[in-house]
């Protein structure tokens, strides 16, 4: 198999690792960067939301966080297959930016297997 070969897997029966993407931007198009600014990145539950863990962006507004299924399902979700995924972006303790929800996040069918882990990119968020 070549580097190159996409390989779709079920991560409800792979306990996988899963390497969330994203970028902030100014208005402007400038990457949001600095030694404030962090994303908090959650699962949405019914009852109460997990933490699935902290963004720290690098010189070009880019972020990565690798979460596993477990991080996900949680003692008020126990069958939840898919995350469903949001992130909220603070300079310092403000928060100035929330994402809206990625429902039923479907990694397996977005992304290819690598070495380390399945990768998906959320997108460009202008942050004003």
């Amino acid at each position: 198999m070549d580097k190159n070969t996409t390989i779709i897997i079920n991560i409800m029966d792979l306990n996988v690792k899963v390497n969330l993407h994203l970028r902030l931007v100014k208005p402007n198009g400038e990457p949001l960067k600095g030694m404030a600014i962090h994303t908090k990145v959650y699962d949405f539950d019914v009852n109460e939301d997990d933490y699935l863990g902290n963004m720290v962006m690098d010189d070009d507004g880019k972020g990565m966080l690798t979460i596993t299924k477990d991080k996900w399902q949680s003692i008020d979700s126990p069958n939840e297959k898919y995350p469903d995924i949001y992130f909220v972006v603070y300079n310092g303790d403000e928060e100035i930016f929330k994402s809206k929800t990625f429902d039923d996040l479907q990694v397996e069918d977005s992304t290819a297997m690598k070495d380390d882990g399945v990768h998906f990119d959320l997108g460009t968020f202008v942050v004003a």
